[in-house]
């Protein structure tokens, strides 16, 4: 089961960008860090040597390229 930001030890929230539940975003996201959704995201995630963790109340409509990906929400895509 993934965390919340909250529950994320101090190191864990300076590397860990996120989508706050209530926020959505349209379009393509790519980094290098690890990133948690608990909003909604329409549009692909690429994250190189990151991990994609989906929230319980985070919702993917789009592919994902990531090191780890975490689905505690709802993806619809493909996962690589």
């Amino acid at each position: 089961m993934s965390k919340t930001y909250d529950e994320l030890n101090p190191a864990e929230q300076f590397r860990t960008a996120s989508v706050a539940a209530g926020f959505r975003i349209r379009g393509e996201i790519s980094g290098n860090e690890d990133l948690l959704v608990d909003g909604s995201v329409e549009g692909p995630i690429y994250l190189a040597e990151g991990q994609l963790m989906i929230g319980t109340s985070g919702r993917l409509i789009g592919d994902v390229e990531a090191h780890e990906v975490i689905v505690a929400g709802n993806v619809k895509g493909n996962l690589n």
